[in-house]
């Protein structure tokens, strides 16, 4: 035999099903198991496609000041008035 503790929130919604809630909760519990023994590898090829997104950002050269009098505000340039 196994003690866990789990919320009363978590218990009552599988009790709330009737018969069978503990049954129901170890599936629950076995589908996370298998989605996150398969989540590493899609975890990890995320991993590298943000790694490389980083880089490129990094990489990019900072955008050239206005020029002519005009400041640079977001993507746009706006011209000083006066």
């Amino acid at each position: 035999m196994l003690s866990i503790r789990l919320s009363s929130e978590v218990v009552a919604y599988f009790k709330a099903g009737g018969a069978g809630w503990q049954t129901r909760l170890d599936a629950a519990l076995r589908a996370i198991v298998h989605e996150t023994r398969e989540a590493p590898k899609a975890a990890t090829k995320k991993a590298a496609v943000k790694k490389v997104v980083a880089k490129k950002a990094v990489a990019k050269k900072p955008a050239r000041p206005a020029r002519d009098g005009a400041r640079s505000v977001g993507a746009k340039s706006v011209r000083k008035h006066g």
